[in-house]
């Protein structure tokens, strides 16, 4: 077992309730664009992978003990608190809209027609914006990746992270995407709730088992690099499975309804 003291630290109040009003005001205008797809289309599904996803924050604990993240527990606005863990209050907002607003954009365009080169474009595009949204609050202390065998970090972001970050999106968004169309209707549609997180577990949590294990077994920087890679290559392999079915996938779009057809009287002799 590698040796690895967690970083212990205090964040002042007032940063931590700029951190929460920031994200929960992104909650918000996510929790907005719910209401207004669920409006339009007539459907409460955007509602329940809100929920869903705010549910989702019981994978955090597990993927920050696993991937060795963590957050300032000193006089902490606290969230959740499990597996030795304390959560806080900006991050529960974080899930409300990093899951919710990208899984079901994500949703929407593989339901209009999505084709290959926009698939892997959508993930490039969504794996920039996933990275640089962690370069801020890593800066001011608002969360941090430690430990030495920690490998390919720039900025103090491991690169493993910025892959299966936006992998995980892409690929739950096409399971739900399935999901809805060949199980679920308009009334099972809130057993979404309670997939998202389990979805978090299978999709980010799979991938990421290699660099989980080599993180928590070895000091050995080439070992947790190799796994780094490991990993980004399984978090690529399961893009293109999901792409495959995705790509084509264009939701049907139903018949017009029937023109009556109107008979002229017949004109009696």
């Amino acid at each position: 077992m590698p040796t690895i003291t967690r970083p212990d630290w205090a964040l002042a109040p007032t940063e931590q309730t700029i951190a929460g009003v920031i994200f929960g005001l992104a909650a918000l205008a996510a929790l907005a664009y719910m209401i207004y797809v669920a409006r339009a289309e007539r459907t409460m599904w955007p509602v329940y992978l809100f929920l869903g996803c705010g549910l989702g924050v019981f994978y955090e604990p597990i993927n920050n003990v696993l991937g060795h993240c963590t957050y300032p527990e000193i006089g902490q606005f606290t969230w959740i608190s499990t597996f030795g863990r304390d959560i806080p209050v900006y991050i529960g907002f974080v899930y409300f809209f990093y899951f919710s607003a990208s899984i079901l954009w994500i949703s929407r365009r593989i339901a209009a027609g999505i084709t290959a080169r926009q698939w892997w474009t959508y993930y490039a595009v969504f794996t920039v914006l996933v990275t640089c949204f962690e370069f801020v609050p890593i800066h001011r202390g608002w969360w941090q990746y430690y430990g030495d065998n920690q490998a390919l970090r720039v900025l103090g972001f491991p690169m493993w992270w910025w892959v299966l970050n936006s992998f995980c999106l892409f690929v739950i968004a096409t399971l739900f995407h399935h999901l809805r169309a060949r199980l679920l209707t308009r009334r099972t549609s809130v057993l979404l709730i309670p997939m998202v997180p389990l979805a978090l577990f299978a999709v980010h949590g799979a991938a990421a088992i290699p660099i989980f294990t080599a993180l928590n077994s070895t000091d050995n920087r080439v070992i947790t690099t190799l796994a780094s890679l490991a990993s980004m290559l399984l978090a690529l392999t399961g893009m293109w499975l999901a792409g495959k079915a995705a790509v084509g996938q264009r939701a049907p779009v139903p018949p017009p309804a029937p023109v009556p057809r109107v008979t002229a009287p017949v004109a009696r002799a």
